[in-house]
């Protein structure tokens, strides 16, 4: 009876060990608590970026019809006439080169410049949310945050030596006041590692799953205007509290034309039956080893059936990974552990 009970009690500081190291191990692999303040503007960025994955995958799809396609390339590009995606995979676009004010590009359409607005693009859009602004907030400096949309302050451009490094007073970050050479490094890196990832997800995603983020984001169902578009009164101008994109009364003009009223109303009226467009480009590749392999690929044969099959396969293949209970544990942008689970991994340790 007594080697009994010992035998009983070694088992249980076995799986009291066991339970301890698992749990240090997740916290090791997280890296920390990881909370929604951490990661600036993350809800915001989240959506939108999805809105442009969305975009580029219906668009190279080549279906919609001619108004939709219209309304995707002023999205994606920021004009009507634009059509190769592959163009803003090599880079920041030279449109781009030379930012101007941060509050004149994100905050309003009351100025002279009909080339840089908020409402511009998307791409334009997520460069206004997920740019770092003065002296790099806020993810240093006085700035409170881990992460700008899900990206550190070295992703962001505040590395690589003490000319680049983002502190109060040496003028890093993009804002009314730093614009032109001094601010394009930090645009530029924001493109690389935050736009260009976005567009890269549209390359990976099946026409169903677009038209259902496209509809879910565009239409919110409380009504109101869209995530990333809500509660600025500062100007958006790169300073505190004041990283973000302000659709304004003055934008939606004709000298101001907005991406996303067009596309909402061409959504509501498109033909997925039919292809418009004879090809449509195909473009594979990654950017952060800045290769990039794009291919021409015949559109005008598939049809309706195959193009439900291709996209059934993958909204199943979705779902097989979606159920996946170890790589559920990774859903936060900054790849940490939700608060929740540590929180169930202690309560398993103390049981």
């Amino acid at each position: 009876m007594v080697l009994f009970d010992r035998e009983i009690s070694l088992d249980r500081r076995i799986m009291t060990m066991i339970k301890f190291c698992v749990v240090m191990l997740v916290i090791m692999m997280s890296g920390g608590i990881a909370t929604a303040s951490d990661n600036h503007n993350g809800d915001k960025h989240e959506a939108l970026c999805n809105v442009l994955g969305a975009a580029v995958s219906i668009f190279q799809n080549g279906r919609g019809g001619m108004e939709l396609r219209r309304a995707l390339r002023s999205a994606i590009f920021g004009s009507e006439t634009s059509a190769d995606i592959s163009t803003l995979l090599a880079g920041l676009p030279v449109t781009h080169h030379n930012p101007g004010s941060r509050k004149n590009w994100c905050g309003t359409c009351t100025h002279s410049d009909s080339d840089h607005y908020p409402g511009k693009s998307i791409p334009h859009d997520l460069l206004c949310l997920c740019t770092i602004g003065t002296n790099g907030y806020p993810v240093v400096s006085d700035g409170s945050a881990r992460q700008l949309c899900g990206r550190s302050a070295m992703d962001l451009g505040c590395g690589g030596g003490a000319a680049h490094q983002c502190n109060a007073g040496n003028g890093a970050g993009w804002s009314e006041s730093n614009s032109g050479g001094n601010a394009k490094e930090y645009v530029e890196a924001t493109w690389k590692t935050v736009v260009q990832t976005c567009l890269q997800k549209g390359l990976k995603l099946n026409l169903e799953q677009a038209r259902k983020t496209l509809t879910e984001q565009l239409k919110p169902k409380d009504g109101t205007s869209p995530i990333w578009a809500r509660g600025h009164s500062y100007g958006c101008k790169g300073e505190k509290e004041d990283i973000c994109v302000n659709y304004d009364s003055w934008c939606d003009t004709k000298e101001y034309p907005q991406w996303l009223k067009p596309l909402k109303l061409a959504l509501e009226t498109a033909d997925f039956a039919n292809i418009e467009v004879a090809a449509a480009q195909a473009t594979t590749g990654t950017t952060n080893g800045n290769a990039t392999q794009v291919s021409r690929v015949r559109r005008g044969t598939d049809t309706a059936s195959q193009i439900t099959h291709h996209s059934q396969t993958a909204h199943q293949q979705h779902k097989t990974t979606d159920t996946d209970p170890i790589s559920n544990l990774f859903e936060n942008e900054d790849r940490s552990i939700p608060q929740h689970t540590l929180w169930l991994l202690f309560g398993i340790f103390l049981h």
